[in-house]
């Protein structure tokens, strides 16, 4: 019995494994052709970022590092992409100091885009205040956040279905990647009574309103 099973062990590794076969002859062969495809996909990514398409560029460098890790210099391309895609689409957007939340545009979920502010205003607060402080209120209807600096830009992701998700600081300037597709809003976090004059510059670049591929 024990023969038996030693000899079907025997017949069973050199079926799955591939003794009988040279391994090496057919690794060396793989070896080739993944190098031939690697550089051929190389080409390709170069390609599209001659032509401006940095993200299907991003793609493909992304593929061969799946492939093969080890692939020199592919992550620092990868990296150099993803930077050169952040800095690209540059807008700006002036903001209406007189209202509250003000919409700057559309984000793209799991894609990062940058905000860089710039300008100066002034605050006047109309009626008298108590020692209780300053009025809050929602700060997603157009309150304040005591959470946030008095008169920081804060920002508001709202999506497809209109719900509002969790208000965050951007200040001077911010990185931000929203989990969806969403509506991207900011203001400034000053209590209701307030009111602004001045002016303030909203600089995006990245994944923001992106335009659509023809």
């Amino acid at each position: 019995m024990l023969i038996c099973l030693a000899a079907v062990a025997s017949i069973c590794c050199t079926s799955l494994f591939g003794q009988d076969v040279p391994i090496k002859a057919i690794d060396a062969k793989a070896k080739r052709v993944f190098g031939l495809f690697i550089k051929d996909a190389v080409d390709l990514a170069d390609e599209y970022e001659r032509n401006g398409n940095l993200e299907r560029a991003r793609q493909i460098f992304e593929a061969i590092n799946k492939l093969d890790s080890n692939a020199p210099g592919i992550n620092d391309k990868i990296k150099a992409l993803q930077d050169s895609i952040l800095n690209s689409n540059q807008q700006v957007h002036d903001l209406d100091t007189t209202k509250g939340w003000t919409q700057i545009g559309i984000a793209v979920g799991g894609k990062s885009f940058r905000v860089v502010t710039a300008g100066t205003y002034e605050i006047n607060l109309e009626g008298q205040l108590t020692v209780a402080g300053l009025p809050t209120g929602d700060v997603k209807t157009n309150g304040m956040d005591n959470d946030f600096p008095l008169g920081a830009l804060i920002g508001l992701f709202v999506d497809k279905k209109g719900k509002p998700g969790k208000v965050f600081l951007i200040g001077s300037e911010a990185r931000l990647s929203p989990n969806q597709d969403s509506v991207f809003f900011v203001k400034l976090n000053l209590p209701p009574a307030a009111k602004v004059e001045g002016e303030i510059k909203v600089g995006t670049s990245g994944w923001l309103n992106v335009p659509v591929e023809k």
